[in-house]
């Protein structure tokens, strides 16, 4: 994935340069990793949790892929799920640099940045943005959520953009659950799904 918006060009910027200055050891001190991606377990865990209530455990998918995986913490989380299947991300160079430091201990992960690499799920699979559809150009955000559509499963997390996840909604036909405030230090709208078996 090489374009972002105008917001992402100039934190992309400044990844890079921490990367040169700094290695990614010491990423997670980072000003503009803090500003750009939730570090703590505490929230991810609160959405995690709630998707295994409402639809399947991680240790019965087979396949997840995560559009914008920030540094790979949600990965993290559902791998200690015992989620053993393939797990992919979709990311900026960049970022994957920090994912496969961040992830090193975690098999069975692959990383993409070219949409000419996307295969399509074969079974069991969920698909995952979290923010990162929003924060895309328009072509990005609509070829994703194309994407999206072959998947089983769904976890979306937004800020605004509710009408694109609204009609994807509508075009996935599913059990669908819209919370506007999953929990009250996550502001951001989580919509989970599951699409009816055709």
């Amino acid at each position: 994935m090489n374009e972002g918006t105008n917001m992402w060009k100039g934190f992309r910027e400044e990844i890079k340069n921490n990367i040169k200055e700094k290695g990614v050891d010491s990423f997670l001190d980072w000003p503009i990793i803090h500003k750009t991606m939730k570090t703590d377990d505490f929230l991810h865990n609160v959405v995690l949790n709630f998707f295994e209530e409402k639809m399947i455990k991680f240790s019965d998918l087979k396949e997840i892929f995560e559009f914008g995986a920030g540094h790979g913490r949600f990965c993290k989380l559902i791998k200690e799920r015992n989620f053993d299947g393939n797990y992919t991300i979709f990311d900026f160079p960049e970022l994957i640099e920090i994912q496969k430091f961040y992830l090193k201990n975690w098999n069975k992960v692959n990383y993409l940045l070219d949409f000419n690499d996307i295969e399509l799920p074969k079974e069991k699979s969920l698909f995952i943005a979290m923010n990162s559809l929003e924060e895309s150009p328009k072509e990005v955000f609509k070829k994703m959520l194309q994407h999206a559509e072959n998947y089983n499963y769904f976890i979306f997390k937004f800020s605004g953009g509710r009408g694109e996840f609204e009609e994807f909604k509508n075009k996935v036909s599913g059990n669908w659950i819209l919370k506007e405030k999953i929990h009250k230090e996550i502001a951001s709208t989580v919509l989970i799904g599951e699409k009816y078996a055709q």
